[in-house]
């Protein structure tokens, strides 16, 4: 196997919100947190919350102490908190510095012809940022499809016969938990990771509803194109201002339902699903 190029990287990074000055007094930061524990007594009054549950617990984690706790025993699904485990997890066994590498490579010949008798791969190394618009200086200014294509054709290929393939084989093929709600793994906030990611395994598909309330809706458009994929449509305009659309799909299957509601009276209102298998799109962009 040959590797066509340098590739594309991107960098752990802890988003970090400063909260209290390492050189602050320590009388002042345990004034500080009784201060947080009456802001939160004052926050739990709102009729709002009454049926919510609220905990917070602090240490000093050089001494162990307790600083300040609120339900420090209550029992809560940590939801997106656990985010900051993993992060943690990944700068201590990473660091801080470390990059995920995407690679071009191929196998086989290149004839006279420039014709590779062989494949193309993209080998995937489990960058959970390749194609994100968070990142576009990185990945496309200019756009990084592009420098895969300038590659390719650096080494004089211009006509391959064989295939283009997405390798994402550094993670296992089961990469979506049991344990996942039905009604989140076909959104893009419950896309499934992949060795091989791009654009945060995320696509947008535009709906265009009805005047009246129970209308029926029509698919305007999906960007990007995923190859195969269809749906079937059960939103109803409604009377309501935010996305109520839910789409129910797995991963590696192509065949989706979208049901709910959306605002009433909408062109090309968007909604956000998960591209079923990443690495096979990869595939097919750059084909």
């Amino acid at each position: 196997m040959n590797k066509i190029t340098i590739f594309l990287s991107s960098v752990i990074s802890l988003l970090v919100i400063p909260a209290i000055s390492l050189c602050q007094n320590p009388v002042d930061i345990i004034k500080e947190f009784n201060e947080v524990t009456l802001s939160l007594k004052e926050l739990l009054k709102d009729d709002n919350l009454k049926n919510s549950s609220t905990g917070f617990y602090a240490i000093d984690v050089n001494t162990g102490e307790i600083l300040v706790e609120f339900n420090p025993d209550l029992s809560m699904v940590p939801a997106s908190v656990q985010k900051i485990i993993t992060t943690a997890a990944a700068l201590e066994i990473l660091g801080k510095n470390f990059r995920f590498c995407t690679t071009l490579e191929y196998d086989g010949e290149i004839d006279e012809n420039g014709t590779l008798n062989g494949n193309i791969f993209i080998r995937g190394g489990g960058d959970p940022a390749l194609g994100s618009d968070r990142f576009k200086k990185h990945y496309f200014e200019p756009s990084f499809w592009d420098r895969w294509c300038d590659s390719i054709k650096r080494l004089g290929i211009k006509k391959i016969n064989g295939s283009v393939i997405g390798d994402a084989g550094i993670f296992d093929e089961e990469v979506t938990p049991p344990t996942w709600a039905w009604g989140d793994i076909g959104n893009y906030y419950g896309a499934s990771p992949s060795g091989l990611s791009v654009y945060e395994n995320m696509y947008s598909i535009f709906l265009n509803s009805g005047p009246k309330a129970g209308d029926t809706t029509e698919i305007a458009g999906i960007e990007p194109e995923i190859p195969g994929l269809c749906f079937e449509n059960y939103v109803k305009s409604a009377d309501v201002k935010d996305d109520e659309a839910f789409i129910y799909g797995a991963v590696y299957t192509n065949v989706c339902r979208i049901r709910g509601s959306i605002p009433k009276g909408q062109k090309r209102f968007e909604i956000k699903g998960s591209i079923p298998d990443p690495a096979f799109f990869a595939a097919f962009e750059l084909d």
